[in-house]
């Protein structure tokens, strides 16, 4: 997947020499639809050089029936405006062909992974991914990366005062940390120490469950009425998902969102 997304960086790289303006046509830059214009015209010159009935019938296999001759002219008309009509490139015309194809190997053998995972019975994934934002494939490196659970709760004798939800909270590197040095101190930012993985499965995880009832008043607060940064009211939303996956192992109770409203609160 981190292959994957990097290639598709590469993408926009390669379509900043040939077609700068080509990424702002398409809701997804790397659908279906733009990888078929680009395998057929991967620059502004070759595709300035077609007529629209060339395209038509591609663009509406590719889109499913979406977009027909309409967005067809406009990628056209974008292509004979745009700045790099003139630049003959066929070395990154060529490559842009290559990364498409390597993408959508990538994209189908991820699929293979994701249904293989989604196969392995993994004691406690039917119950994480009753968490939103958290399916088959988070759910499993999640528990991959905590383990036994038990192991963050406190052990008897143990003087420190951090709970098991702070201890896995801390583990995740999601745990608040101020830098100082000397009478210098620094802003309150997240420590980034323990399982990047996990870190990385919760962060996704938080895309997806920031506009859910469970946890979008809490994106809400924080980005709306406090006016934060996106990725602080992120974190907030990031660390009420791990007080979720904590509550779910430790109890074994699928996620309920009044009881854990109610835990939250308390």
């Amino acid at each position: 997947m981190e292959r994957c997304a990097n290639l598709k960086k590469h993408v926009i790289t390669l379509l900043d020499q040939v077609f700068p303006e080509f990424a702002a046509l398409f809701s997804d830059p790397y659908g279906p639809t733009a990888r078929a214009v680009l395998t057929k015209a991967p620059s502004a010159r070759l595709l300035a050089s077609h007529q629209a009935k060339a395209f038509t019938a591609l663009v509406r296999k590719a889109s499913h029936g979406r977009l027909g001759r309409e967005r067809v002219q406009e990628i056209l008309a974008a292509a004979r405006a745009s700045i790099a009509v003139t630049r003959h490139d066929p070395a990154s015309g060529f490559a842009l062909r290559q990364t498409i194809q390597e993408i959508a190997l990538l994209e189908d053998q991820i699929a293979v992974c994701d249904d293989e995972i989604g196969a392995i019975p993994v004691a406690g994934k039917e119950l994480i991914t009753t968490i939103p934002g958290i399916a088959n494939m988070l759910g499993a490196v999640i528990l991959a990366e905590i383990g036994d659970n038990n192991s963050f709760r406190p052990k008897p004798g143990d003087t420190s005062t951090a709970d098991g939800f702070h201890r896995l909270l801390a583990f995740a590197g999601l745990d608040p940390r101020i830098r100082s040095s000397g009478q210098w101190t620094g802003k309150v930012r997240m420590s980034k120490r323990g399982s990047r993985a996990l870190r990385t499965a919760i962060w996704r995880a938080a895309f997806v469950a920031c506009k859910h009832p469970a946890f979008a008043d809490i994106y809400t607060k924080h980005r709306v009425t406090m006016k934060q940064h996106q990725m602080i009211a992120l974190s907030h939303v990031a660390r009420t998902i791990v007080q979720a996956i904590y509550g779910v192992l430790r109890y074994q109770k699928p996620f309920d969102l009044q009881a854990f409203r109610h835990g939250v609160a308390a």
